[in-house]
């Protein structure tokens, strides 16, 4: 039998999220304990049933108390309806009074006829009985637990002992029917009182089923609650789901019309940079020509005045010891600016030659053949380390004409204070491959002068022969392979480029 001790007055109540389970935990008890009640009634070796309700209404019945009432249809009518030969018997106000008071009733050799046979045979039916309220977890009357006892064979012998003249007989089966009853009475009270212990069992198990009611109740209140509080959230997270639509929708309308705008502007940044880059080449194409064509007359020239110095007496001697000189600078210095001239307007072709594998260490020492006179002047001494990446993949004539200026500003502005000491070296840095030249001559104030040394023209040291084309013209290559030129210097430290390439 399930545990009927009641739960602790301080026992706390069940966490919201336990209840339900708790709840189907002690419905399944009641069901259990309600199935064993109806197991304990169908076999109890008396007649049994169950009444609900003022109209004692037959909830629960056995097959005993169908037999003694002939086999007749009675679980789910009122026992008037069921038994209605009972009617004006006691039988009925003794049921009514025990569920009005709730105090059991007794009734002794209640008299029926009953047609065991469907076929309109009555035959007499005596039973004892008794009504044991049944309580629900208020303690109200609910029902009626009815008992009942055949002892047809008892009155019937008694009725045959008082009707016949030999006594010793009707005693003897009087004696044999009253150990029966006794029997039967002791098989009754053993069924009651198991009964009534189920029935403790059972209100016990109604009581802990409707505090867990009660829990499941609020729980469910609480989940209302919540249902309703997520609602509210799930229509405010709507609304505001239809306002960030909104501002999305507008935000790409903006959008679209920023990016037709920037489609417009692209276009014409792109027509712009056509027309730049046709420029570009025009002016390339100019600037080559001219050079072309100015370098022969000037070469004439120098030839013309070689001439007159060899057939024109200056009647003042010191007059041509002046101006001679000052002649073949002039002419020096216009071939010299003719020359970077025609090399610009050659960067562009340059700049766009095919890509091969160059041997970077050899090709140094190709363009340092080239400076020899240069090396010497300067005492210099050249180092290589390009054991990170021995053969780059560029074109041979740009990375021939940056090395040989970078190389030929480290001699030209070497410190006459001490040898020139000269570092090539390739690095990578993310990947990409990193031209290093380091020398340690005169160096020049990068800080201050730094965004103007790319410039065409532009010079930060008077005391050697320069246009100030070189750097511009190595900037220039190294721009269009999409790479750039980075320089570090100090007065007095010398000066470090790097040639970060783009494409290599």
């Amino acid at each position: 039998m399930p545990d009927s001790t009641p739960l602790p007055a301080s026992t706390a109540p069940p966490h919201p999220s336990e209840t339900p389970r708790r709840a189907l935990e002690q419905a399944a008890r009641a069901a259990a304990e309600e199935q064993r009640l109806r197991t304990l009634l169908q076999n109890a070796p008396t007649c049994m049933a169950s009444l609900a309700g003022p109209d004692h209404l037959v909830a629960i019945t056995n097959e005993l108390l169908r037999q003694l009432f002939g086999e007749r249809p009675l679980t789910g009518l009122p026992l008037r309806e069921a038994l209605p030969e009972l009617v004006g018997q006691p039988f009925f106000d003794l049921l009514d009074e025990a569920y009005r008071t709730g105090e059991p009733c007794y009734g002794r050799e209640a008299g029926a006829n009953a047609d065991s046979t469907h076929a309109g045979q009555n035959r007499p039916v005596y039973f004892n009985f008794i009504g044991q309220p049944v309580r629900d977890t208020l303690g109200r009357v609910t029902g009626v637990l009815l008992f009942v006892y055949n002892v047809s064979a008892h009155v019937q012998a008694r009725q045959l002992a008082e009707a016949d003249d030999r006594p010793p007989a009707t005693a003897h089966q009087l004696a044999i029917a009253n150990e029966e009853l006794a029997i039967a009475n002791e098989e009754l009270s053993v069924s009651y009182e198991e009964l009534d212990a189920s029935n403790h069992h059972l209100a016990a198990t109604n009581l802990e089923l409707a505090t867990a009611n009660e829990h499941l109740r609020t729980s469910n209140l609480n989940i209302q609650q919540q249902a309703q509080e997520l609602h509210r959230a799930h229509l405010a997270l709507r609304k505001l789901n239809q306002q960030l639509e909104a501002r999305v929708a507008e935000r790409t309308d903006q959008l679209q019309a920023a990016l037709h705008d920037v489609e417009h502007a692209n276009t014409a940044l792109n027509l712009s940079n056509q027309q730049l880059t046709r420029t570009n080449q025009d002016l390339d194409s100019f600037v080559y020509a001219s050079s072309h064509d100015l370098k022969q007359p000037v070469n004439n020239l120098a030839g013309l005045i070689e001439e007159l110095h060899r057939s024109v007496t200056f009647a003042d001697p010191a007059e041509e010891q002046l101006l001679l000189p000052l002649i073949h600078d002039a002419l020096r210095q216009l071939s010299t600016n003719i020359d970077d001239l025609a090399a610009l307007g050659q960067a562009q072709q340059v700049a766009l030659a095919p890509a091969e594998p160059v041997d970077l260490k050899a090709l140094v020492q190709d363009v340092l053949q080239t400076l020899e006179p240069q090396v010497r002047a300067a005492r210099a001494r050249v180092t290589t380390d390009f054991s990170v990446r021995p053969i780059l993949f560029y074109s041979r004539a740009s990375l021939r004409t940056i090395l040989l200026n970078l190389l030929s500003n480290a001699f030209k502005y070497a410190d006459p204070a001490r040898p020139s000491r000269v570092h090539c070296s390739l690095w990578l840095e993310a990947g990409r491959p990193v031209l290093w030249v380091k020398d340690n001559g005169l160096g020049f104030d990068a800080a201050r002068y730094g965004a103007e040394l790319f410039q065409l023209f532009r010079r930060f040291h008077t005391h050697t022969e320069g246009t100030g084309v070189g750097l511009y013209l190595v900037n220039r290559l190294v721009q269009v392979q999409g790479g750039h030129l980075a320089v570090e210097s100090q007065v007095g430290e010398g000066a470090t480029f790097r040639v970060h390439f783009g494409r290599a």
